[in-house]
C-alpha cells in the first residue's frame, strides 16, 4: 500500500475526528487497520487519538450546551419581565361611536360614567358624526327629558379625562360653524377615519351605545 495513500487517508481521518466523534469514525480506524502492518500502526495511533480527543469534544459540546441553555434562560427571564411590565403598564382604551344623538347621547353618556366608575383609568374617546353631533351643540338637551342638559354631563366627563371629537365633514355637509358647539368639544377631520385609526393603530375597543 502506497505511503501517500496512507497519509492522505490519515489526514482525512484527522479532519473527521475534528468534525465528529461517532461510530463511523471508529469503523474508519478499523478499516485502516486491515490494510497492512504500517496501516495497522496508524490505526492504533488514531485509536489512541480518539480516546484523547473524545473527552475534549464532549467537554466542548457540554460547554456549548450550557451556554445555549444559559442564554435561553436569560431570554426567558427577560421576556417574562417585559410581559409583566407590559401588563402592569397596559391601559384600557375605548372609543364610543355616536351617530344619532337622539337615540344614543343620554344612554352613551350614562354608559361612559358607569364605565369610569368601575374602571377609572380607562382612556375614553367619544367620536360623533352625522346626527350624532347634536348633543355637543350649545344649549342641547335630551328631547325626551329636557331636564337633562348635555353640556354639564359632557363637562363632568371631560374632567375625568374623556375627550369628545366632532367630525368636520359633518359640519361642512350640514353647513355648521364650530362656534355653535360647546368648549369641551374637539374636532377631527373625519369621524369615520378617526374611529378606524383608534381601532387599528392604537388598539381601542369599539362601543356603539
Amino acid at each position: 500500500m502506497a505511503p501517500g495513500f496512507l497519509w492522505k487517508r490519515a489526514w482525512s481521518m484527522v479532519a473527521e475526528l475534528r468534525d465528529r466523534s461517532d461510530g463511523r469514525a471508529v469503523l474508519s480506524y478499523w478499516y485502516l487497520g486491515t490494510l497492512g502492518p504500517r496501516a495497522h500502526a496508524l490505526a492504533l495511533l488514531f485509536a489512541l487519538a480518539v480516546v484523547a480527543l473524545r473527552p475534549a469534544l464532549m467537554t466542548k459540546e457540554m460547554d456549548m450546551f450550557k451556554s445555549i441553555r444559559g442564554w435561553l434562560g436569560a431570554a426567558a427571564i427577560a421576556l417574562s419581565a417585559i410581559t409583566v411590565s407590559g401588563q402592569a403598564l397596559a391601559q384600557d382604551k375605548v372609543v364610543y361611536h355616536i351617530d344619532n344623538a337622539e337615540m344614543q347621547a343620554t344612554k352613551g353618556l350614562r354608559n361612559i360614567r358607569n364605565h369610569l366608575d368601575v374602571s377609572p383609568k380607562t382612556k375614553i374617546v367619544v367620536v360623533a358624526h352625522a346626527e350624532g353631533i347634536d348633543f355637543l351643540m350649545e344649549g342641547a338637551k335630551d328631547k325626551k327629558n329636557p331636564n337633562i342638559d348635555y353640556a354639564s354631563l359632557v363637562s363632568a366627563l371631560k374632567a375625568r379625562g374623556v375627550t369628545f371629537e366632532i367630525c368636520e365633514i359633518t359640519l361642512k355637509s350640514r353647513d355648521l360653524k364650530k362656534d355653535r358647539f360647546i368648549m369641551d368639544a374637539d374636532f377631527t377631520p373625519s369621524g369615520v377615519v378617526r374611529i378606524a385609526e383608534l381601532q387599528t393603530r392604537e388598539q381601542y375597543a369599539y362601543i356603539k351605545p
